[in-house]
C-alpha cells in the first residue's frame, strides 16, 4: 500500500485511531470509553492484522499532539515514537487546536479553546480566519475567557468545560480532520523529529491578558 499511514488521537476521552494511504482515509475506530488509551496499541495491532497489514510497513504517523488529556497525550506520543522507531515511519504532529479550527463551521474570525487549568479558568487558544480555508492568525497561547476580543467567535469541543454560552461546540471525532491537516503537512515536508517529539502541553506559555483599570 502506497503511503500507509497510521493516525492517532488520544488528546480527549474519545480515544481514536485510523488507517490511511497516500490519498484516502481507509478506516477509523474509536476505543470503547470503558477502556482507555492504555489499550490503544493492542487495538491498533488487531486492526492491522485483520487487514493483513504490518506495523513495520507504516510510512507515516499522523499524531494529534495536544493540548489535551495529560495521560492520553503521553500514551499517544510513546506509541507514535515507538512505531516510527520500528518502521522508520515519518512523524507528523498536528496541534489539537488546529483540528478544532478545521472542524468549525463558523466563518470569519474565530478563537479555538481547549481547557488548560480548571482552577484558574485558563484555556489554550489560537485565533483563525475561516473562509474556504482555515488560516491561523495568532500564536498559540493561554487566555482567560474574559480576555477574548469582542466580536470573535469562540469554538470549543462538545466536552469542554466552558461558560461561554455563545460558543460553537464541535464534536470530538477528529480522525478525518487529522488526516486532512496531516496530508497538507506531508505535502510541504513538515515532519517532526520522533526522537525529540513531546506533547504540546509541556511547552510553556504566557497568559494573554487585557490591561485592567
Amino acid at each position: 500500500m502506497d503511503g500507509l499511514t497510521l493516525l492517532i488521537d488520544c488528546s480527549s476521552a474519545n480515544v481514536q485511531w485510523g488507517i490511511g494511504d497516500i490519498n484516502s482515509l481507509l478506516h477509523k475506530e474509536y476505543l470503547n470509553r470503558e477502556n482507555n488509551a492504555d489499550s490503544l496499541i493492542s487495538e491498533i495491532k488487531t486492526g492491522f492484522e485483520e487487514r493483513s497489514l504490518s506495523l513495520r510497513s507504516i510510512e507515516f504517523v499522523f499524531l494529534a499532539n495536544g493540548p489535551g488529556s495529560f495521560t492520553g497525550l503521553r500514551i499517544g506520543s510513546v506509541i507514535s515514537k515507538g512505531i516510527c522507531f520500528i518502521s522508520g515511519a515519518k512523524l507528523i504532529e498536528v496541534n489539537s487546536i488546529d483540528i478544532i479550527a478545521e472542524k468549525s463551521s463558523s466563518v470569519g474570525n474565530i478563537i479555538c479553546l481547549i481547557n488548560s487549568n480548571m482552577k484558574t479558568g485558563e484555556f489554550y487558544f489560537a485565533e483563525y480566519f475561516k473562509s474556504k480555508q482555515t488560516e491561523r492568525i495568532s500564536e498559540y497561547g493561554l487566555i482567560h475567557p474574559e480576555d477574548i476580543k469582542p466580536g470573535i467567535i469562540a469554538v470549543v469541543t462538545e466536552d469542554s468545560v466552558c461558560n461561554i454560552n455563545s460558543a460553537e461546540r464541535v464534536t470530538t471525532d477528529t480522525i478525518e480532520h487529522l488526516f486532512t491537516i496531516g496530508k497538507t503537512k506531508r505535502k510541504f515536508g513538515e515532519y517532526s523529529d520522533s526522537y525529540k517529539s513531546e506533547p504540546f502541553y509541556i511547552k510553556q506559555f504566557n497568559p494573554v491578558t487585557k490591561t485592567r483599570k
